[in-house]
C-alpha cells in the first residue's frame, strides 16, 4: 500500500530532505479563519523514490465534502503512480525506462506527459550551459549515487564497473569516466511525431569498455517531481480546492493560496499576511534552518550537495555530476533554492545551479533568473540572493 510509510526499495532514491514546512502547525497560525475552514492533510510514501503530503484548508461541513476530498486524494495517488512509471529510469516498462534499454539508432513511443518533460528539459539544459544535464544517469550510476546502492549488497544488481569495496573505496576507473562522459550528450535525444504519437530515439554512438556495451541513458528525477508537484495542485484546482500547497520529497512544492480570514493577525507577517512560511534547513547543521522564505502560488524547489556524498582522500564527492568532467561538481554551492513560476523548471534550476561555480551561478541568476528569487548557501559559509524576502536565522 502506497500510504504506508515505506515501499519497496528500488524505484527511485530517497530524496534529500532540505525544505522543512511549516505545514503542522495548527490552523489558528493561519489567522482567524471562519468556523466552518478547516485543514485536511494526506501523505504517502513511496512516489518518485520519496514521500508526498497534500495540505488543503476548505469547508468540509456540506454534503459530500469529505466524499470529495477522499476521491481527490485517490486521483491524486493515481496521477502519481502514472507519472511516476512515465518518468523513471529504475522501472523497466515505463516510457524512460525502455529508452535507456534501446542501443544508438533505435526509438520508442512515449507518452504526451513524457514528451513535455523532455521539452522542458531541453530549455533548461540549453538555458543552464549543459549544467542542467538528464543525460548524466551512467555517471551519477558510476560514481554510486543511483537508487540500487539504496538495496543492501547481498540483493543489489552488479555492474562491471563497480568497485569492490563500495563506491567510496576508491574512484571509479578513469575508462569508464571518459567513457560514460561521451555517453552523457542530451543532445544525443531526439524528439519527433505530435501529440498522442511522440517518439524519443537516441543517436549514436554506442561505447565499447572490455567488450561490453554501454549506451546512453537518461533520469528525469531532478525535473520529474516538480512537474508531478504541478499536476497535483492543477487537480486539488479541479476538485475546487484555493488554499493549500503540495510538497513531494521536502525538496520540490507547488504553493496554492493560503487561506487567511481578513483581520487575521500572524506573527511572520511583515512580507504579507497570505503568503506561506518555509524553512530553508542548514546544510551545516540538519537540525536548524538556514533562513526562512515566503511565497504563494508558485513553486519552490531546493536543491543540495550535503546529504548525499562520501569523501576520498579528503576530496568529498557528491550526487551532483558535473556532465562536462564526468566528475561529482566542485560543490562551492551546497544549497540552491529558486521560489517563483513552475516548480518543474525550479527543480533543474537548483540542480543546475549547484553543479556550477560560484561565479557562474550568479551570473546566470542575473541574466535569466530576473523572475524568480534566488538563494544560494555556498560552502565556505555565506549566501548569494537576488531577493530580500526572506527571515534569516541567527
Amino acid at each position: 500500500m502506497r500510504d504506508r510509510l515505506f515501499r519497496q526499495p528500488g524505484r527511485g532514491a530517497l530524496a534529500a530532505l532540505l525544505f522543512v514546512f511549516l505545514a503542522s502547525v495548527p490552523a489558528s497560525l493561519f489567522g482567524r479563519p471562519q468556523s466552518e475552514v478547516t485543514v485536511r492533510r494526506r501523505a504517502a510514501a513511496g512516489y518518485f523514490g520519496t514521500f508526498t503530503q497534500i495540505v488543503v484548508f476548505a469547508d468540509f461541513s456540506g454534503a459530500g465534502a469529505l466524499r470529495n476530498w477522499e476521491n481527490c486524494w485517490n486521483d491524486v495517488k493515481a496521477l502519481l503512480e502514472d507519472l511516476e512509471t512515465k518518468f523513471s529510469s529504475e522501472i523497466p516498462g515505463g516510457d524512460i525506462g525502455r529508452f535507456n534499454a534501446l542501443d544508438a539508432g533505435s526509438g520508442t513511443a512515449i507518452a504526451d506527459e513524457t514528451a513535455e518533460v523532455f521539452r522542458l528539459a531541453g530549455e533548461m539544459n540549453e538555458l543552464t550551459g549543459g549544467a542542467f544535464n538528464p543525460a548524466v544517469y551512467l555517471l551519477t550510476d558510476l560514481w554510486g549515487f543511483t537508487p540500487r546502492f539504496s538495496l543492501p549488497a547481498p540483493s543489489r544488481p552488479v555492474m562491471p564497473y563497480d568497485r569492490p569495496g563500495g563506491p567510496s573505496s576508491a574512484l571509479p576507473d578513469e575508462r569508464y569516466i571518459s567513457a560514460f562522459t561521451r555517453l552523457a550528450d542530451f543532445s544525443r535525444c531526439v524528439l519527433s511525431g505530435e501529440e498522442g504519437r511522440f517518439v524519443l530515439s537516441k543517436t549514436g554512438p554506442d561505447e565499447f569498455v572490455d567488450g561490453q556495451k554501454y549506451s546512453l541513458k537518461i533520469d528525469f528525477g531532478a525535473v520529474g517531481k516538480g512537474y508531478a508537484a504541478e499536476k497535483v495542485a492543477a487537480l486539488l484546482r479541479a476538485y475546487g480546492y484555493r488554499y493549500g500547497m503540495v510538497n513531494i520529497g521536502s525538496s520540490s512544492f507547488r504553493l496554492l493560496e493560503r487561506y487567511v480570514e481578513e483581520g487575521g493577525v500572524r506573527e511572520d507577517d511583515s512580507f504579507g499576511a497570505d503568503l506561506w512560511p518555509v524553512n530553508i534547513r542548514s546544510p551545516f547543521d540538519r537540525d536548524e534552518k538556514y533562513l526562512t522564505a515566503y511565497g504563494k502560488d508558485e513553486g519552490i524547489s531546493t536543491s543540495g550537495s550535503y546529504d548525499r556524498f562520501y569523501t576520498i582522500n579528503g576530496r568529498r564527492y557528491s550526487h551532483i555530476i558535473d556532465g562536462k568532467t564526468g566528475f561529482p561538481s566542485g560543490g562551492e554551492i551546497i544549497s540552491a533554492t529558486v521560489i517563483g513560476g513552475d516548480a518543474a523548471r525550479n527543480d533543474a534550476l537548483t540542480t543546475a545551479l549547484c553543479a556550477m561555480p560560484a561565479g557562474e551561478a550568479r551570473r546566470v541568476m542575473e541574466e535569466y533568473l530576473g523572475d524568480r528569487r534566488v538563494i544560494l548557501i555556498l560552502a565556505g559559509g555565506g549566501f548569494i540572493s537576488n531577493t530580500t524576502m526572506y527571515h534569516r536565522n541567527p
